[in-house]
């Protein structure tokens, strides 16, 4: 019986473990699919910028 119980509270533990690493992973995807367009438009930008800068020197 007390085996029992411990196999279902390490189950349960286990279970917690896999859902914290499975929401870190999503946000952690979140956050590059977000974060890796608006960076490549800001460099566009400021490369648009850099460009005009230049071209009236």
């Amino acid at each position: 019986m007390s085996d029992i119980k411990q196999l279902e509270n390490e189950a349960s533990s286990l279970r917690r473990v896999a859902l914290v690493g499975v929401a870190v992973s999503f946000t952690a995807t979140l956050v590059c699919v977000i974060a890796a367009p608006m960076l490549y438009n800001y460099m566009q930008h400021m490369q648009s910028v850099m460009q005009s800068e230049v071209d009236f020197c």
